[in-house]
């Protein structure tokens, strides 16, 4: 465990702990079922890994490691604050939709938001939407909910952490 480890580990804890205040403050507030709530607050903090990236780089280059690196080496740091941001979320994730998104998923099935929104889909029948409505709030379930979550993290961060250390490499 070098000095790498232990900094991408701290780097990573601050970045969980920024971004789950963040979406507490969306869930206590009640703008989870706003659009931003609904649609923006998660790309807003998977989004914000990559000026994240950037600040940690640029902290481990000048405070760190005081001289040369490769871009290799500056990824290999990005990819451990990435991979321990997933692991310290995934957590967050499961304990948030355990705490309320399980009850505010059941709450929006069966909401006249979404059954204006079966309405708009011209391939369905009416009489299918009860049957559509128990089947969505039946297949609601933490590991889907932190697995799509996780996606994003995976494919946003992975590459934000590749041009973060492409741009910043010093040789």
């Amino acid at each position: 465990m070098g000095p790498s480890f232990k900094i991408s580990f701290f780097f990573a804890l601050l970045y969980s702990l920024i971004c789950i205040l963040f979406k507490v403050y969306v869930i206590q507030s009640g703008l989870i079922l706003t659009n931003f709530g609904f649609y923006y607050s998660h790309a807003i903090t998977v989004l914000f890994l990559i000026p994240y990236f950037f600040l940690s780089l640029w902290y481990y280059r000048k405070k760190i490691i005081t001289g040369t690196y490769s871009g290799r080496q500056g990824f290999k740091f990005l990819m451990e604050i990435l991979v321990f941001s997933i692991l310290c979320m995934s957590v967050y994730h499961y304990a948030e939709f355990e705490w309320k998104l399980k009850e505010l998923a059941c709450q929006y099935y069966r909401s006249e938001l979404y059954l204006n929104f079966l309405k708009k889909q011209s391939r369905l029948k009416p009489e299918d939407y009860p049957k559509i409505i128990e089947e969505q709030i039946r297949s609601a379930s933490a590991f889907k909910a932190v697995t799509s979550k996780i996606l994003s993290y995976l494919i946003i961060g992975g590459s934000g952490a590749f041009f973060c250390a492409l741009i910043q490499r010093k040789n």
